[in-house]
């Protein structure tokens, strides 16, 4: 839950007596990351004869982009260079237009023709960026035969009317996925070498900015009496090659980018995802101070040899 806390604070200009009812007053963060979407969609009659939710193309609200994500694998991490390299699943969904969709059923129709061999794109396309990556080794949208790399379906599991404003079973959604294996980079802080904690950081930005499109979790359920919320990030350390770590805690953050780090003053909304990671400290311990240990020790054996075999001492 998201509450705020502001007050109106008159400008110098500004007389104390002045109307606030005239003002249109600025929507607080409860209102701007609410899941009801009731003045944002319309229901329509579509060309197969049913009637279903879209989304209202007279809407000047931003865009709303339902996520979530799948780490498959976490690996490859290098205090050198202060980099690591992970793995995973990004899904989005959005509310489809009317236009849209009847071009989708154009394009099913053409294709079970087997007249059209290209496959079908919707109008709008959310613009990911991943913004702390150094190296891209894959990154491919996955395809949904025969509909391609969008697929068109209706989240029966979705939230209800109350909490959303449509009725989930009527409601169409475009839904894409991701697959991603990016090296990230990452400054870390090494002061208490090796009994130290890190926090291993995956940005990923929505780049059309907070007018256009912004990032929310995605509020599906998971059982049929619709009392468990699925969860929109998982992590799956089955795959994960991490010798001298262990994963801690997992954090996601989903907030607006500062305007000040955009040479345009924009705002982006963002996805940081933090993965908090203790190092075992013991594998140090007995693999190398250890040895250390020995080997020092072991040098002051050299006092037992005679005092004029000072090569051998040496040597020793």
């Amino acid at each position: 839950q998201i509450t705020t806390n502001t007050e109106s604070i008159p400008s110098k200009g500004e007389k104390k007596g002045k109307d606030k009812g005239s003002e249109t007053p600025k929507p607080s963060a409860k209102e701007k990351w609410s899941y009801n979407e009731a003045d944002d969609c319309e229901e329509l009659e579509a060309s197969d004869g049913f009637s279903y939710i879209f989304h209202s193309a007279k809407s000047k609200n931003p865009r709303k982009i339902y996520f979530s994500m799948k780490i498959k694998r976490f690996s490859d991490i290098d205090n050198v260079r202060e980099s690591f390299r992970a793995r995973y699943h990004l899904y989005l969904n959005w509310m489809i237009t009317k236009k849209e969709y009847e071009g989708y059923l154009s394009y099913k129709r053409e294709y079970q023709k087997k007249k059209s061999s290209v496959k079908w794109e919707p109008k709008f396309k959310p613009r990911i960026e991943f913004v702390n990556n150094v190296e891209e080794h894959f990154f491919e949208s996955v395809e949904y035969p025969p509909d391609g790399c969008y697929r068109v379906l209706p989240h029966t599991n979705w939230l209800s009317v109350e909490d959303c404003g449509f009725d989930c079973r009527k409601a169409l959604f475009v839904r894409q996925k991701l697959e991603c294996d990016y090296t990230f980079s990452e400054q870390m802080e090494l002061r208490t070498f090796p009994f130290d904690c890190q926090d291993f950081t995956i940005i990923t930005r929505e780049s059309s900015g907070t007018k256009k499109a912004i990032l929310m979790p995605e509020p599906r359920y998971t059982t049929s009496d619709r009392n468990h919320r699925s969860n929109f990030f998982k992590l799956d350390p089955t795959f994960s090659v991490l010798d001298e770590w262990d994963f801690y805690s997992v954090m996601l953050e989903v907030a607006d980018s500062s305007s000040g780090a955009s040479r345009s003053k924009s705002v982006y909304h963002e996805i940081t995802v933090r993965f908090k990671l203790r190092r075992r400290w013991k594998v140090y311990l007995y693999n190398i101070i250890f040895y250390f240990m020995v080997i020092t020790f072991l040098a002051l054996t050299c006092f037992a040899l005679n005092e004029d075999d000072q090569g051998e001492r040496l040597n020793l």
